[in-house]
Parts: C-alpha cells; structure tokens; sequence
C-alpha cells in the first residue's frame, strides 16, 4: 500500500463539500488491536468513479476521531462535521487499492503503527473522505469497535427478531381452497431467508404458521421451492409458537374464546414442528405486533407464555417502557407476572425500510448497544440481567442490508452475546412493574356466530367421511382461517361461503335415482333402496325411510359407499293400505344426529288386498259357479226333453 503524506490536503478537504455519494459496502466492525481495519466502498457518481481508478490526484483519507462515551456522543459524531482534531490518519491513492470483484474499492488499514494507532478500547467514529486535487467529492462517518486483544468482557445478551409477514391483509389459503401468497408475503419470506442465511446469530424467527402449511399443500413449483428454501433457515434458528392465524388475544379473553386461541396455538406449533427439524421452538415467548392489555396478556399466561415482545407498533400505547434493556413485569405478582421486553424504536427505525447507507446503520446500532452496555457497568450493575431486543417497526422481517452486517457485528462484538429471545431472564421481584392501558383493536364477538355456524355445518359434513380422507386436513385448515382477525366482514363472508360451498357439494353427491318408485303386490315385503355417491371420497351415512301408510323399522341403517359408487339398502315393509303415496328419505351422519342435506321423497304403490275384500270376492266367485253350473244343467236338461222321441 502506497502511504501519502496527507496533510497538505487536510485544510482543504475540511473546507470542501463532497458532490457525491459515497457508500460504504462493508466494514469491519469489531478491530482488535492485532487486527487491521477494513472498508469497503464505492461512490454514485460515474465521473467520479472512473477518476478514483485511474487519477494520481485522487485520494482516500481515513480519519479516527476520540472514541465516544455515549449516544449523544455517537449521534453528533455520526451525524455532524466532526468538529475535532483526528487521533489517527490514514491516506492512499484510490487507483492503487484493492478491487472486490463488483469493482468496489477495498482500504485495508493496519491496526498500530503505519496504519490506525488507537490507544484504548471504544467505540471510534471513522471519516472517510474522497478527494480529487485536494477537493473532497464525497464523505461519510461510520464507527468502529476498537478493543485490546487481550481484553475480556462480560456479555451483554442481544436478540434480533425476524418476522414474517406481517402485513399480510390475507391468509395464503383462499376462499375456493386454492393456494396463493400476495407479492408482499412473497418477498417478506425472500427477505427472511436471506436474513436467515447469512452469518451470525441465533435469530429469533416468528412465522406465521398458516403462511408455511399453504406453501407445504401447495402444487406450485415456485412455492415447492420457496418452501424448501424457508425450511433451511427455520431448522437453523429458534423459532416462537404463534396461532395459525393472527387471533388477538385481549379480545379472545374478553369474548370468552380461550378454547379457540388455544386451538390456534395447537396447530401454528405442529406446522412448525413440521418443518424447523432439531430447531428450538419457543413456546413461551408472544410476539406482540399489535398493542395488548391486561386481558390479554391473562390469557397468555394461561396458555403458559411468559414473556411478551412489544413491537414498537405495539407499545406506543405503553409510555411507561422507556429502558429497552431491562425487563418489566405485569401481574399481581412476581409468580403471576409476565415479562414485559420492548424494541427500542430508535434501532428500530433504522432496521426498517431503505436505508441510504445501511452499513453505517448497523455500526451506528451495534456502536449504541456497547456504549450502552459499558454505561450500565461504569454503574455498578449487572451487566448479565440486561438482554436488548432489536426488530423493525412492524414486527416483521428487518431491511436485508442493515441486519446481515449487524448480525456479523453483533456476532464478533466481544461484548455482545446473540442469543434467541428465549435466553429472556425469568421475573424477578426486583424487575419493574408497569401496567397495560386497555384497548379496543377489534371485537372478536362481531363476527362469531357466522363463523360457529360454519364450523358445525362443516363438521357434521366431516362426520361421513373417511378419517383417512385429505378433506379433513383441508376443512380443519379452512375452518382455522375463519378467525384469522385481519379479515373483514366481507371477506370473511367469501371464506365462509368456499368452505360451505364445498361441504354443500359432498353433501348433494349422495343421491338416489330420479323418479324412483317402489311397487307392493302383497301387504309384506321389502323395499330396495339403491344410493349412489358421486363424489371421490369414501362416505359412511345413515339412512332413515319414513312413509305414513308403511310400517317401517324405526332404526337408521349405517352404509359405507365407495368413491363413485353405489349401495341398495334392503328395508323390510309391511303395508298399511293400498294406492299410491309419498316415502321420505333422509341421509344422517352414522350417528342419525345430523341430517345431511334434504329430505328425498320417493313414490310407492301397494296393490295388495285386504281380508274382507278377499272373503266378498271369494263369495261372489263361489255363486257365480253355482249359478253357471246350475245354468248350465238346466240347459242340458231342455235340450235332453226336446229331443226326446216321444214328444216329437
């Protein structure tokens, strides 16, 4: 590396204004003293660029300024002109540095002599500056982790929650049962996978488990894929237990809907235990993306979560949570309270969205959480009790381009310790208690009668099909969606009529043929009733006869039918009078406590005939011979006289 003597050019590039952006690409962020410091870069300016790589008068200049002892002081640093002498500087010709393979430029700085000499451990702004002919073009501040190799820390516990998605307006799985994720869930699960991939961690991975099982029923290619690729990362990382669809918990305790919350959590853990292989599942910990009270968080501890996460969309309505680091507490008391843990908003707001230089973003919050680490220490107090949470303001997954760099800075900071939020320390009487304000997001009530009659309409379909059948999975899955609380009273409607739609459709399968009619010739007999099953599933029903002029048995008879096939159910009859009248037939659940759809009516007719009718017809057969015979004899007779030879 060819050392400049930059001083000529010191007064100069302080008096200039850059005219171009100058973007840092990577860094590194924790130097040890036997180290080097290292600075990946690039400008936006096309001109400019072609003159860092070919100009002798094209400079980068790499200033150390005193390090910082707090947040205010990183914020003027990184934010400002610097307004002090550096401690430390470095020069080089750009055409002579290092070249990434994208064609980004590479300052590598020893940590000591001919390089950056720092004397104590901290946290140092860095100046970059860009000079051509002694006028500086472009500008930036970032900072560094400075510490003595052979320094050793007590650890500071540091969680980032990765989330995903969140703003989803809804579920995967659609009316009709088909399977289609909107782009903004596609690209929040890329975004996760990318953030899951990188180096560094454990993260803390909050998915929303009904997004995971569509892409698992799913035929799709791109979804087989999308899958695969998520399934790598969750087996990677802890993941938290969430309900298979968004289900508020404050209005669940005060509508009385534990039992379904419950149901929801049940099903988000088995999809994930599906899918996450070895990886922890936190079944503790509620990952708060909307504002919760008191109700709430009752019916979480119910359900055996102890700690809740408030997103920083989730605590505006809690004033009270002013230090991030420390863990508050809810509850009557200490054995009956829930941890209270914040993401401050401040990192928040920095993980969230496009950052123009997120590498400086991350060293700005990686450099905030040692500062105030090492605030807590200088106290006296125990470093061990603090655990910082970091997200983005949603509760979803943290801009790719700030948090991949943070995650390596966190990871090798000698200070920090990446740990899942499940490491969050347990309650304890010193832990401050604070309260909730209660909320009304949304009346869980509003909706439930449609979806109760839904469900046992759906149900009792269930109940004469196969327990093998795919349909049970589906409809259980569907009938989840129902209370997914993003969906609106007209969409809710929509899943409610696909759901129905297809049980009304396996329920009109089963049919008997058009105009039968049986036909009695005696007062007993029997009746066949053939019924025939259209659809492609296995069904056991019930089926009850009923008519008022046949004596019928009173029981239900139970028949299993194949897919697409048929079955005659035999009945034993005895007429009650003659001539032609209605037989109703009803298809019942194998129990006979549900009819499944509508009553059939099929015609009969008996010409059978009663006992009198035989007697009075006998009787006349029996004088009618009598009167024919006697006819009969008396002809003979006549005819024997006339031709007798003496009258003639």
């Amino acid at each position: 590396m060819f050392l400049l003597i930059i001083s000529q050019f010191i007064a100069a590039q302080h008096a200039s204004a850059a005219t171009s952006e100058l973007r840092l690409v990577a860094q590194n962020f924790n130097v040890a003293s036997d180290r080097q410091f290292r600075f990946v870069f690039n400008v936006s300016d096309d001109q400019l660029r072609e003159q860092l790589e070919s100009s002798n008068t094209a400079t980068i200049t790499v200033r150390a300024y005193d390090n910082v002892r707090s947040a205010e002081e990183l914020t003027t640093a990184l934010d400002t002109p610097p307004s002090t002498e550096p401690v430390a500087v470095f020069g080089a010709l750009t055409r002579r540095l290092e070249r990434t393979s994208n064609g980004d430029f590479v300052v590598l700085i020893a940590a000591g002599r001919g390089g950056l000499a720092l004397r104590e451990d901290g946290i140092y702004p860095i100046g970059l500056d860009i000079a051509v002919n002694g006028e500086v073009r472009a500008r930036l501040t970032t900072a560094v982790n400075f510490f003595s190799a052979n320094s050793t820390f007590t650890k500071m516990k540091v969680s980032l929650l990765v989330a995903a998605p969140a703003t989803a307006s809804m579920p995967a799985a659609k009316p009709d049962g088909s399977i289609s994720l909107d782009d903004a869930s596609r690209r929040a699960l890329e975004n996760l996978i990318e953030v899951g991939s990188a180096e560094g961690g454990p993260l803390t991975l909050a998915i929303e488990p009904e997004i995971i099982d569509a892409l698992a029923r799913s035929s799709s290619t791109e979804d087989i894929g999308l899958l695969t690729r998520l399934k790598a990362v969750l087996q990677r990382h802890e993941s938290v237990r969430m309900p298979y669809v968004p289900f508020d918990p404050s209005s669940a305790q005060r509508a009385v809907l534990g039992a379904q919350f419950r149901q929801l959590l049940a099903t988000g853990r088995d999809v994930l235990d599906v899918h996450n292989g070895e990886a922890p599942l936190n079944t503790q910990a509620w990952i708060a993306r909307q504002p919760i009270d008191a109700d709430g968080v009752a019916l979480l501890r119910t359900n055996d979560i102890n700690t809740v996460v408030l997103t920083p969309n989730a605590s505006q309505a809690s004033g009270s949570l002013d230090n991030y680091l420390k863990t508050y507490r809810v509850g009557p008391s200490v054995e009956e309270s829930v941890a209270i843990k914040a993401i401050d908003p401040r990192f928040a707001e920095l993980l969230t969205g496009d950052r123009a230089n997120p590498v400086v973003d991350a060293a700005r919050i990686a450099s905030s959480l040692i500062l105030a680490r090492s605030a807590v220490e200088t106290s006296g107090a125990d470093v061990g009790n603090l655990h910082a949470i970091l997200g983005d303001t949603r509760g979803e997954v943290p801009a790719p381009l700030v948090a991949i760099p943070l995650l390596v800075a966190l990871d090798r900071a000698p200070q920090l310790n990446v740990v899942g939020i499940s490491r969050t320390p347990a309650v304890t009487a010193n832990d401050t208690t604070t309260s909730l304000p209660s909320i009304s997001r949304i009346d869980l009530t509003v909706n439930r009668p449609v979806i109760d009659e839904a469900t046992s309409f759906v149900r009792i379909t269930q109940a004469i099909l196969s327990t093998t059948s795919p349909l049970n999975y589906e409809w259980t899955r569907a009938l989840l969606v129902l209370n997914d609380d993003r969906l609106t009273t007209e969409a809710l409607e929509s899943y409610v009529k696909g759901v129905r739609s297809q049980a009304r459709l396996l329920r009109n399968s089963i049919t008997v043929p058009e105009g039968l009619s049986f036909t009695l010739g005696s007062r007993e007999g029997t009746l066949r009733l053939p019924i025939r099953n259209e659809s492609n599933e296995e069904l056991t029903i019930g089926v009850s006869i009923s008519s008022a002029k046949l004596q019928l048995p009173g029981d239900v008879r139970v028949v299993t039918i194949s897919p697409q096939g048929s079955v005659d159910v035999v009945v034993d009859v005895v007429a009650r009078a003659n001539g032609r009248f209605p037989v109703d037939v009803t298809f019942t659940t194998p129990d006979g406590a549900h009819k499944i759809g509508q009553t059939i009516r099929v015609g009969a007719r008996v010409t059978a005939i009663s006992g009198l009718g035989q007697l009075v017809s006998g009787a006349a057969v029996l004088i009618l011979a009598t009167w024919w015979v006697a006819h009969w004899r008396a002809r003979r007779r006549r005819d024997a006289i006339e031709k007798h030879p003496a009258i003639r």
